[in-house]
């Protein structure tokens, strides 16, 4: 597995205006050029840039701080204990419960 990165990739969180155009730093990218994508030799705004890279920041962010509490994993009974689940995803875990062969583990910090 690879190494959990150092820092979020941030770009372009802000909202700005760029002084010398007045131009925003993000403008809401095309539905059709989102459809259609990027085609050789066509220009790409740098606003569709901010915008696409702020987005994919504040996903990342959102699924980490998502996945930080409330987590559930499950494991077949003996597969594993929570002490192998903290390894692995880190944070502390405790068992909720059984089910059949199945050992659910909840992430509480």
């Amino acid at each position: 597995m690879a190494a959990v990165p150092t820092y979020y990739p941030e770009w372009a969180t802000d909202s700005q205006y760029d002084p010398s155009t007045g131009f925003a730093n993000k403008i809401e990218i095309l539905k059709q050029f989102r459809k259609s994508g990027l085609k050789r030799n066509q220009y790409y705004f740098q606003e569709f840039h901010n915008t696409e890279s702020a987005l994919v920041y504040e996903w990342i962010r959102h699924l980490a701080e998502r996945s930080a509490v409330d987590d559930v994993v499950y494991a077949t009974t003996g597969q594993k204990v929570a002490g192998d689940i903290q390894d692995q995803y880190g944070g502390t875990w405790v068992l909720l419960g059984t089910s059949g062969s199945i050992d659910y583990f909840e992430r509480t910090a």
